[in-house]
């Protein structure tokens, strides 16, 4: 198991795109689908697919919907009002950003290290 967002989506898909198969699911937020992390993984996704790897039609969608939709707009969706709100606006602009961290968490036994 791997975490990835935008900040590290093309060192995500560069470790993916060695292996067989892999599943990327957007988190969301309080049991519903969040627009931010479905657009994460888009990312990781488009990235995936411009190393040749194979897209099934639902992350086709997820990649037409991420490469379709401004990044800005995630700057005043819901979420980013939330963190704003509170005072995280600078915050919002890292998570925000893409490929600029070149760290690859993985799950290794109750923590994620990379």
């Amino acid at each position: 198991i791997l975490t990835g967002a935008f900040v590290n989506a093309g060192v995500i898909a560069e470790d993916l795109a060695g292996g067989d198969e892999a599943v990327v699911i957007g988190c969301g937020w309080e049991g519903r689908r969040a627009s931010e992390d479905e657009a994460a993984a888009g990312a990781i996704l488009h990235r995936l697919r411009s190393r040749g790897a194979e897209l099934d039609g639902r992350a086709r969608r997820v990649v037409e919907e991420y490469l379709s939709r401004p990044l800005r707009a995630l700057h005043n969706n819901s979420a980013a009002r939330r963190l704003k709100r509170l005072g995280y606006e600078e915050d919002l602009a890292f998570c925000l950003a893409e490929d600029t961290v070149p760290v690859v968490p993985r799950l290794v036994g109750d923590a994620f290290v990379g």
